[in-house]
């Protein structure tokens, strides 16, 4: 996106920017005068949006709609090979990436779309969420000679495989907010994204291992971590005390390896097992309410997802579709239905300078994007 300078003359003025298709500034169009009225408060009675959601961040507010219409698809990724369950082949993870791109998906990460924050979603895409689950092999692999460097002491860099899930994602989608919106929920029942480096297998939790250590750090830096428990035990099988313990203690592995005490926001349940008796659901918002639980957590029963804001949305309990051989063109041609949610917000910019370059805000515009100026 090209930057153009704007200039306005100051005192309470509300300006919008109008805007080519590929969301280039183009020119600055005077509103009106807001001395007596905060801009926020004359943007909300004049769109026409239902149920108006108002995310602030330093010098820009963003308003968009909170719309009951359409679904989300929260997609769940295994292995990339060619099994039919819980597989996707090599050519097929690039075709469903160059698919969410044609059809205007736009990936946000797990705990924003749980808490309704859809803010960074330029206005005429598709939300999209997108994890991978208990930390198994080709979702973040090193290449070959930064996986050879561990057995001559820690790598001086690293540097990814390209045929991994990690690798292509990066390939297809940009940064939002500092990150790769691609969330990893991590177990502990086998190596943790599967190589040692040529270093000797500790076993059973998988503590202290170098690789593993630093593909943590490496994934929290560049996308996101969630839990998926300690054991990869279904959660019918364990007690909730139990299961609350095999949270704790990924928990306390994982900070160990980071190197500060960390907290996940987000948890995917293992095998997908999100349902619950009404005493384990009375347990489970207990432990929320008490901060043992995480607010966030993502079942696997093959459905797009409500809107978070929807009557029959639950946080603790998200629906997730697989994304294998098995579904992958039922996948597509859900994907590419109209019955998807459509994102719109409207962009307010505080600026106390005459001159504006859009592109200091990081918004990542759309050509749909209303953006407006405010200069008091």
């Amino acid at each position: 996106m090209s930057s153009l300078s704007l200039s306005a003359r100051t005192g309470g003025n509300l300006y919008r920017i109008q805007m080519d298709r590929e969301g280039n500034p183009v020119r600055l169009v005077f509103v009106r005068s807001l001395k007596e009225k905060e801009p926020e408060s004359f943007l909300l009675e004049n769109l026409d949006y239902k149920s108006p959601q108002v995310v602030r961040n330093e010098g820009v507010t963003i308003l968009f709609p909170r719309k009951s219409e359409g679904q989300i698809p929260v997609l769940c990724f295994h292995r990339i090979g060619d099994e039919e369950l819980y597989e996707l082949s090599l050519p097929r993870v690039h075709h469903l990436m160059a698919s969410l791109i044609k059809y205007k998906y736009y990936p946000i990460s797990d705990h924003e779309f749980a808490n309704g924050d859809f803010s960074s979603v330029p206005s005429g895409m598709r939300p999209v969420v997108l994890g991978a689950d208990d930390a198994g092999a080709t979702q973040l692999l090193w290449d070959e000679n930064t996986l050879a460097a561990y057995g001559r002491g820690n790598p001086n860099r690293w540097e990814l495989d390209p045929d991994c899930l990690a690798s292509i994602f990066t390939r297809y989608f940009q940064k939002t907010r500092g990150h790769y919106n691609l969330t990893f929920y991590i177990s502990f029942d086998a190596v943790p994204f599967r190589q040692l480096g040529g270093l000797a297998n500790p076993g059973f939790p998988y503590e202290g291992t170098p690789v593993v250590r630093d593909k943590i750090r490496y994934a929290m830096r560049e996308f996101h971590l969630g839990y998926h428990s300690l054991t990869h035990t279904f959660r019918e099988n364990l007690t909730h005390d139990a299961f609350l313990w095999e949270i704790r203690e990924s928990n306390r592995i994982l900070s160990d390896y980071v190197g500060q005490k960390i907290a996940l926001p987000t948890l995917a349940y293992p095998y997908g097992s999100g349902n619950f008796t009404e005493k384990e659901e009375s347990d489970l918002l207990s432990s929320i309410e008490r901060g043992e639980f995480p607010k966030t957590a993502y079942d696997l029963d093959g459905r797009f997802s409500d809107p978070p804001w929807s009557p029959s949305f639950r946080s603790w309990n998200i629906s997730r579709y697989s994304v294998e051989n098995k579904s992958f063109e039922p996948l597509l041609a859900r994907l590419s239905s109209n019955n998807t949610y459509l994102s719109h917000r409207t962009i307010l910019i505080y600026s106390t300078g005459k001159a504006i370059s859009l592109e200091d805000y990081n918004l990542n515009l759309g050509g749909d994007d209303t953006v407006y100026v405010y200069i008091p």
